[in-house]
């Protein structure tokens, strides 16, 4: 079969998707991800096809719509408020890109931030769709939605308040984004306007399938999920084999003990100097050595010790197993890539499902207690290094985890769902 894959956003949004795309690959489908350029060299070594959608994820993080965010202090809600503001020509841009891309597919499989774009392409064509999610988006009573805080244990009504974040989440994006994607419906696709209450109704009411690549040991499905919805475990993806490390990386951490990773994945924050100094005190306070990620993350280019080395990027698959412990953001991606390394991580949240995440592996006493970057002091750092790197009974327990997870094979299982359902469709047509 033709598998088309549309994913958009940041690395942790898009790697996860190029992984199910090597399997569906070796299972004998052809594939096409669709996603932005930056990641073309990248699928096009791992021997799938590639088709650019032109919008690119850092000018949002990095540009006024990032800054305002910031200036709002994380606050999700704001950030698309703001987003919907310059979001019709991205959309449509989007649209098209998908339109033409998808063209001779016989399935579309996606990541949650395409949905809007990618649903309207498949009803075009009449193929089946999918989703494919790293945080739970479907409506339950067991916990709230990882986009909003979770209810008090004391609250009576608790699994009533977790089903409505659900609700809420769903009615609030769409009626932010509905006009701008009913106006590509239009001008590319020559479809009608969807409804006000489309993207509930398909998310909560089980008329999109969706395969969750997370853990069912870190997060088990909930009881209270359709026949229509999966969690396969992660989907990794394995060494590039093209990648080098550089000669300089080698002989830093030939040089001394395992390092302590510091790296925030596409978060970008006002504070990067100030973040960096107190990055920079913590590990002199607990004897650590440190390799600081740039990226596009929000870590400074300040001058750095002998002790403490700076990369653009390195592999979490390569890098991870070779580090003390782990100071990252709390994406669902780089929170994966740490359990696996079987490394314990210290979580700096600073929105989005980061918290969610910080929050669960802490109550499986895989990590230190969570610090939001906005709380963020040396002292609090330094003292959740020193448990990441000390205590025995934790780093016990990500190991146990470390080998549960990698035997779960998200990225086959998802491929066998996959293809039952798709056999299954093709035999009723």
């Amino acid at each position: 079969m033709n598998i088309t894959i549309i994913a958009l956003g940041s690395r942790g949004d898009v790697q996860p998707h190029i992984a199910l795309g090597v399997g569906l690959r070796a299972a004998g489908h052809t594939v096409k991800v669709v996603t932005h350029e930056l990641f073309a060299p990248l699928i096009r070594r791992l021997g799938l096809d590639f088709s650019p959608v032109q919008v690119d994820p850092r000018a949002i993080v990095e540009g006024e719509t990032g800054q305002n965010w910031l200036r709002s202090g994380g606050n999700s809600l704001q950030f698309f408020q703001r987003f919907s503001r310059i979001a019709g020509p991205l959309i449509q841009q989007a649209m098209l890109d998908c339109w033409h891309a998808c063209q001779g597919t016989d399935a579309i499989i996606i990541s949650p931030l395409a949905i809007c774009v990618a649903s309207s392409v498949a009803e075009k064509l009449a193929v089946p769709l999918w989703i494919g999610a790293g945080q739970p988006l479907t409506a339950t009573g067991a916990f709230a939605i990882p986009f909003f805080p979770d209810a008090p244990h004391w609250l009576p009504i608790r699994q009533t308040y977790s089903r409505l974040t659900y609700t809420l989440s769903a009615r609030l994006f769409w009626r932010l984004l509905s006009t701008p994607i009913n106006h590509a419906r239009r001008a590319i696709l020559n479809l009608p306007p969807l409804s006000i209450n489309w993207l509930y109704e398909n998310l909560q009411q089980q008329r999109l399938p969706m395969l969750y690549y997370y853990s069912p040991s870190v997060l088990p499905q909930p009881p209270d999920w359709g026949k229509m919805y999966h969690v396969t475990g992660y989907w990794f993806l394995d060494g590039d084999a093209d990648w080098q490390p550089p000669a300089e990386l080698l002989d830093f951490l030939a040089a001394g003990p395992p390092p302590v990773y510091v790296g925030f994945g596409s978060m970008n924050t006002r504070r990067a100097e100030v973040m960096t100094d107190m990055v920079l005190q913590a590990l002199a306070r607990t004897k650590q050595r440190g390799i600081l990620l740039t990226g596009w993350g929000g870590v400074s280019s300040a001058d750095l010790p002998d002790e403490v080395f700076k990369i653009d990027f390195a592999p979490h698959d390569w890098l991870f197993p070779r580090m003390a412990a782990i100071v990252q953001h709390g994406g669902a991606g780089t929170m994966a890539a740490s359990l696996r390394a079987g490394v314990p991580s210290v979580v700096v949240p600073f929105f989005g499902d980061q918290p969610f995440w910080g929050r669960r592996f802490y109550a499986l006493g895989l990590t230190p207690r969570p610090i939001s970057q906005k709380r963020l002091t040396t002292e609090r750092l330094a003292n959740a290094l020193h448990i990441a790197t000390s205590d025995t009974a934790l780093r016990e327990r990500v190991t146990a985890f470390s080998t549960r997870i990698q035997s779960e094979n998200g990225v086959e299982r998802a491929v066998d769902i996959l293809q039952r359902h798709l056999l299954k469709r093709s035999l009723s047509l």
